[in-house]
Order: C-alpha cells, then structure tokens, then sequence
C-alpha cells in the first residue's frame, strides 16, 4: 500500500481573546467611562462612606460590573496546534522483460548527458547496460532525484509488469515480465492516489502496453481528479524487430487417437526473409510434440502456421506455441502462446429425443446414425409405438426409455439434442417430467452438451418456467408481448 500523507509534529500556541468584543475606541471611550460612573453614582447618596472606603469600595463595584460586561464579550482561550503535511509522490518502474534490452547509443551530446546524469564511471558507456539498469543509475545518481523525492515527498515506490507490487527499493525491481501492465499499473494505485495528497505520479517505462486496459484510458481518470502524471522514456527508438505468437487456434475437445490440427498465426516486424523454428510443446515438462521451420515474408505481417498432432493417452493437456528468439528481436514476452484442451477417451456418445419423425427428425437420425467412427448415437421417439425399435447406431442397445438417473444420462452421454418434444412427454407424471429437465440442466452444467432443435408444436415456447428455460439459445418474450412485435411468420427476417 501507499504510505499515507505524513504529519510531522509542529508548535503549540495558545492566546486569550474576546469572541464578541466592540471596537476598542468604543471600550475605552464609552464603556469604561459608564461602568465607572455608575458605580459612584450608586455610592453618591450614601453620607455613611466618605474618604478612601468610598473609593476602594466604588473601585470594586466597578470590577465586579466590568467583569459582567466582559463576560457578555465572550471569552475564548484558543489553542492552535500547526502541523506540516506533506504531498505524496508515486513512482512506477516498469520491471517487464523489455527493460531488460541494452540499447545502442551514438556518440552526441544526448549520450554525454545521459552518461553524466547516471553517474557512469569513466570508459563505461550507456550501450553497456539495460534500460532498467540506466533508470536506477538516474534515479539514484549525481543529481539524487530519488534521495531529492523522499526529502520532499511521501514516496511510495512501485514495480510493474502483469502485477503492481510495492518496493522498499529500486534493487527489488527485476526486468523479467513477460507483460506490460501500464494501465493496469495506473488503475491499481489510482484508489490510493485519490485518498491523499498525491502531488504527482511518475513513470519509468519503455512505454510498452501489451495487455490489459489501455494507458489512455486510466490516464483519463487521474486527469479529472487534477492529479499530473510524468512519463520518463526509458531506451532509445529504433527501427522495431519482433516475432510474436498471436493465438493458438484449435477445438478445446478432441478425442483420443484424432487427428487435431492446430493453426497459430504469428506476427513479424522487421524480420523480412529471415527463418524461424516454431515448436508445439507440452507443459509442464517441455516435450516438443511438433515443430516446424518457417520464412518471414519479405513485408513481415501475420502469417498462419499450421500444425497437427494425434493425442495418445486422454486427460487434460496444456500447450504452448513457441517461437525461438532471433538475434537482434526486440521484444521475448510474446513469443509463446497457451492453449488447453481436452483429449477425451473412446466415442462421442450422443442422444437425440424428439416427439414426431418429421423432416429434421429423419434428416439428422440419418446424418448422426451415419456420422464417422467417432460418435455414436441413440434416438428416442415419444409418438413411436412401444414396439417399435428405437433407431441407435449398429451395435448399442434399441432404447424403452429416456434416461433417468444421473448416472444413465452422465455416465454414457456427451450431448442430448432436443427436438420440438412437448415437456409432459417426458414422464407420465408432471413432477417426473419436471425431474427430467432439472436433470437435464445439470448434466449441461456439468459439461455436456445440448442441442435445442426448434419445432411448431414446443420447442421453445413450452419451455418457459421450466429449468431448461435459462439454457435456451434464445430469450423469450411474454405472450402478451408476440403481439407487439412487427413482420409476419412467414417473411424473413435475421436473428439477433
């Protein structure tokens, strides 16, 4: 956390004064004459008192009637404590891998400057060390700009790269992230920011943002609570060379013993006509599953690699698509992306239930009954007589019924396709019914799969109130509401 604004101890004074006290020409001019005066005039009468008794005891009349007056002036013993507060200062230094890149610098006055300003030893030159390590000799070189900042300021002092944590100092600050935060960073201590007396916040970066929210846009929000950010450009511009993996394309699902295919689009700069080794890789452990060798084209841009891999044994696998670094390349954290995916083990096991054997029924019982030694399938049809052979692919069981247990319905199926089925078909009893589409939203929760296949007799209108109604493709309207809505059944229309 940031360090809240210090208050130094400071002096005490104390003073006396009247809250309600007239112009002081009216206090010797009108008032004291007039208390004075009444006080003798109270003892003029009196012949019993004569000489100096008279006096002293006219004296202490008019004390006692002074004080009365006084008091009607409010008096007031104030105490005043002064104490020094100081601003705050934060201080972010980027610690991503791109800080970690030594630059080439020329022989100008620019290079002089820099050279004197980080304190560097004779025959030691800029191009000698990485740009974090030239900020830290700025920052705490001849000038003293850090030792200057904490004689000031509250400093508070961060290091960022994919998180913004708080330093006790600069030695703390590595240059090995993988990503640049920045506007992360700035949204991360904004709340802290805003809670003291934040003077400014300063920024020692490459200037660098590959993920999370734009620097822009956090910027924005400090500007509307007046509060300056001072940006210090770590490195020198150069022409950009970089290979970057943008994404690993391919299904979260396989099966065992697939054929999968893997497509990775990979972005170049400056790289034109140059070669490069692009690897599929198991993680953890490192086993290179396939690789392939690659030319940059001439004008750079994105380019898709395309690889294919067949995954022996099921469980869960994590990938990485890895590029092996060029010479010269300006930036390391972007040449590996992540996938996971699944390898799932025998057959995709499928359930089709539908109430009639009309047109989409036959088209895809035949599609799926027919479908690769991948999947597999069993139909059910509610208006089918019960002597009728339920159609399922050659060598499973004809079904007599629906599953009812989770067992029956998780431990053999991957996906339900559910037709245009009238909800009370699903049990003779509304509550048996009811119990089916629960049992059906859990089985989706759980990871399976479903297909609505909409229909003219239920699907999906019957649905509504049911718990199969929250995993509807589409969100429907009250009755009283069809009325409103424009166009007629039978023109076309595009779905939203």
């Amino acid at each position: 956390m940031i360090a809240q604004t210090a208050l130094q101890a400071g002096k005490t004074a104390a003073r006396f004064r009247f809250e309600s006290i007239p112009h002081l020409w009216v206090v010797f001019l009108v008032i004291l004459p007039s208390v004075l005066f009444f006080a003798w005039l109270l003892y003029r009468g009196n012949n019993g008192i004569r000489g100096p008794r008279r006096w002293i005891l006219t004296g202490l009349r008019a004390a006692a009637i002074l004080l009365l007056v006084l008091a009607l002036f409010r008096p007031i013993l104030e105490k005043i404590r002064t104490r020094e507060v100081r601003d705050q200062v934060i201080l972010l230094v980027d610690g991503s891998a791109s800080m970690g890149r030594v630059d080439g610098y020329p022989k100008n006055a620019k290079t002089r400057k820099l050279t004197r300003e980080a304190g560097l030893a004779r025959g030691e030159k800029p191009d000698s060390l990485s740009r974090l390590e030239l900020a830290r000799r700025v920052l705490e070189g001849p000038e003293k700009i850090l030792g200057k900042m904490k004689a000031r300021f509250d400093l508070a002092l961060y290091g960022f790269s994919r998180e913004t944590v708080p330093l006790a100092d600069l030695s703390g600050i590595q240059a090995t992230g993988r990503v640049t935060r920045l506007g992360e960073a700035l949204d991360a201590v904004f709340p802290e920011a805003v809670g003291g007396r934040t003077a400014a916040v300063v920024v020692f970066s490459d200037g660098r943002n590959n993920d999370g929210i734009p620097p822009v846009e956090a910027a924005s929000r400090y500007a509307a609570e007046g509060i300056p950010i001072h940006t210090v450009l770590c490195g020198r511009p150069s022409a950009l060379k970089n290979l970057a993996v943008l994404d690993i394309q391919a299904p979260a699902n396989v099966l065992q013993k697939e054929k999968v295919t893997f497509k990775v689009p990979v972005g170049t700069r400056g790289l034109g006509g140059k070669r490069f080794r692009i690897s599929l890789v198991r993680v953890p452990g490192g086993e290179v599953l396939e690789w392939k060798e690659v030319r940059v084209p001439s004008r750079g841009g994105t380019q898709i690699v395309t690889m294919t891999h067949v995954f022996d044994e099921p469980g869960m696998v994590t990938l990485e698509a890895r590029v092996d670094p060029l010479p010269g390349e300006s930036f390391l954290d972007d040449n590996k992306a992540v996938h996971h995916l699944r390898v799932l083990s025998g057959k995709i096991r499928v359930l089709y239930l539908e109430d009639y054997p009309r047109y989409e029924y036959r088209y895809l019982k035949g599609t799926l009954l027919r479908a690769d030694r991948a999947v597999e399938g069993q139909c059910f049809l509610f208006e089918a007589s019960p002597d009728f052979p339920q159609e399922a692919t050659k060598g499973l069981p004809h079904l007599a019924d629906i599953p009812r247990t989770r067992k029956e319905l998780f431990g053999k199926y991957h996906v339900v396709i559910l037709g245009d089925v009238t909800p009370s078909l699903l049990g003779d009893t509304t509550r048996e019914s009811d119990k089916f589409l629960q049992l059906l939203k859990e089985f989706v929760e759980f990871g399976g799969g479903l297909i609505c296949q909409a229909g003219v007799r239920a699907m999906p209108d019957a649905y509504r109130g049911t718990p199969v109604e929250d995993l509807l493709p589409v969100v429907l309207l009250e009755p009283g509401d069809l009325d409103l809505q424009p166009g007629a059944s039978d023109r076309p229309f595009h779905p939203v």
